[in-house]
C-alpha cells in the first residue's frame, strides 16, 4: 500500500497538468484538505510566464537550445549571468534578479528548465537533468559566467558545477537544498507526518519513474568539488530548506563561500522579501570576485 501510494505521490510532483488548481502549502490546508492530499498527491499546474522583461524595463530576445527555451537581455559585456528557477517556477519568477544584473552589466540568460513556460514537456527531475541543461548553456556562454539559481536552480547548479564539471567563476545560489531525500522530508513534516519512510519511499519511485537515482542528488556531496566563489542566500525560517542545511552546503564547498541570511524570511524569492539586503549582497560579492568584478 505504501509503494502504491508513494508512485501516485512521486508521479503528480514530477509530471505538471494542463488543467488544475495548484495545490496550497501544507501550512494552508485544513486537516481534511491534508488528509485528502496524503491519498491523493497534489496537483501543479504547469508552469507559465506570467510576467515579461518589458515589465521591468528591459528588451529581450527569445532563444532557446534544443527543448530548452530562454530570454537574453543584452548587457554592458562585464560578463554574463545564467538564472535558473525553481521547481514549479519559470524564467519571468527571475526577472527582478535580472533587473539587479542588468544594473550590474551584466548580460543575462533567464531560463525555463524542461516542462516549464515555454520549454516543451510537462516533466521536472527536481535538479537531475535540469543540471545538464545548466551544463550545455554554460558551454554557449560568454565569459565570465556567472551563475544563478532560486532552490531546485541552486541545486542544479551544484551538480551541474561539482558533478558535470561545468565551468563558472561564481556562483549565487538561493536557498539550495542539501539533498534531495532531506527537503521531500520536509515536506511529510509540514503535513503533519513522520518525514521516513515517505521521503525515501517518494525519492527512490521519483527517480525510478523518471530514470535516475533519486538518492545521488546529494548537492552537499557536489560542493567539494566546486571551486568557484559563491554566495549563499538563505531565508532565516525556510521552513522546507532548513538554515543548518545551508551552513553544511558553506563548509562543504571548495572555494570561498559567504552566506547571507535575510532575517524573518522564508522559502519565497528574497529579493521579494528584501530587495536592499538582496542587491547589496550580490553586488558586494561579485565586487570582490576578481574575474567578474569591474575593471
Amino acid at each position: 500500500m505504501l509503494n502504491i501510494l508513494a508512485v501516485t505521490h512521486a508521479w503528480r510532483f514530477t509530471h505538471f497538468v494542463d488543467r488544475g488548481e495548484k495545490t496550497a502549502s501544507p501550512e494552508g490546508l485544513s486537516p481534511a484538505q491534508r488528509a485528502w492530499v496524503t491519498l491523493t498527491g497534489v496537483t501543479v499546474p504547469r508552469p507559465e510566464n506570467r510576467r515579461f522583461p518589458v515589465d521591468v524595463g528591459l528588451r529581450a530576445a527569445e532563444s532557446g537550445v534544443g527543448n530548452v527555451a530562454t530570454w537574453t537581455i543584452e548587457g554592458a559585456g562585464r560578463g554574463t549571468v545564467l538564472l535558473l528557477h525553481g521547481y514549479g517556477g519559470s524564467k519571468s519568477d527571475n526577472l527582478d534578479e535580472a533587473r539587479v544584473f542588468h544594473d550590474l552589466e551584466y548580460t543575462t540568460v533567464l531560463v525555463d528548465f524542461p516542462g516549464s513556460g515555454d520549454s516543451r514537456g510537462n516533466v521536472t527531475t527536481l535538479g537531475w537533468q535540469e543540471a545538464e541543461v545548466v551544463r550545455a548553456l554554460a558551454v554557449e556562454m560568454d565569459g565570465p559566467i556567472v551563475l544563478f539559481g532560486k532552490s531546485m536552480g541552486a541545486a542544479a547548479i551544484l551538480r551541474a558545477v561539482g558533478g558535470l564539471g561545468a565551468s563558472a567563476d561564481a556562483l549565487v545560489l538561493e536557498n539550495p537544498y542539501d539533498r534531495l531525500v532531506t527537503t521531500v522530508a520536509h515536506r511529510f513534516e509540514a503535513m503533519g507526518l513522520p518525514g521516513q519512510p515517505g521521503a525515501a519511499l517518494l525519492t527512490f519511485w521519483g527517480g525510478a519513474l523518471l530514470g535516475y537515482n533519486g538518492f545521488a542528488m546529494d548537492p552537499v556531496h557536489f560542493a567539494p568539488a566546486v571551486r568557484a566563489p559563491t554566495l549563499l542566500l538563505h531565508g532565516e525560517h525556510d521552513p522546507r530548506l532548513k538554515l543548518t542545511e545551508a551552513r553544511t552546503i558553506e563548509a562543504a564547498l571548495a572555494g570561498s563561500a559567504e552566506l547571507v541570511v535575510f532575517p524573518g524570511a522564508g522559502h519565497a524569492g528574497l529579493y521579494a522579501a528584501d530587495p536592499g539586503l538582496w542587491r547589496a549582497s550580490v553586488s558586494q560579492f561579485l565586487a570582490g570576485v576578481p574575474s567578474v568584478a569591474p575593471e
